[in-house]
């Protein structure tokens, strides 16, 4: 259950990422902002997403289950922050 929670705020990231690109706003993380420049911001987000999810199950079977927590709280902030750049 943990792993799809993980997996699901992922996705709500890369959601709520690209609504907040679309109202104007601009990526924080230099290499992803140099990466959507190069191949677009949905290519961008779906191969940052992948990675992503492959590095999340890595997490979650290969380390304590603490880190998974952490990458939970991580992403749970980062779709709170999208989400109020979008209420802006």
């Amino acid at each position: 259950m943990l792993l799809v929670i993980l997996l699901v705020l992922m996705i709500a990231d890369a959601v709520t990422t690209y609504i907040a690109l679309d109202k104007g706003a601009h990526e924080a993380n230099p290499v992803i902002a140099l990466l959507m420049r190069q191949i677009g911001v949905v290519p961008a987000l779906v191969v940052i997403k992948a990675v992503g999810a492959v590095g999340a199950v890595a997490i979650f079977y290969l380390a304590p289950k603490v880190l998974t927590f952490i990458a939970i709280a991580v992403y749970a902030l980062v779709v709170i922050h999208n989400i109020k750049v979008i209420q802006k």
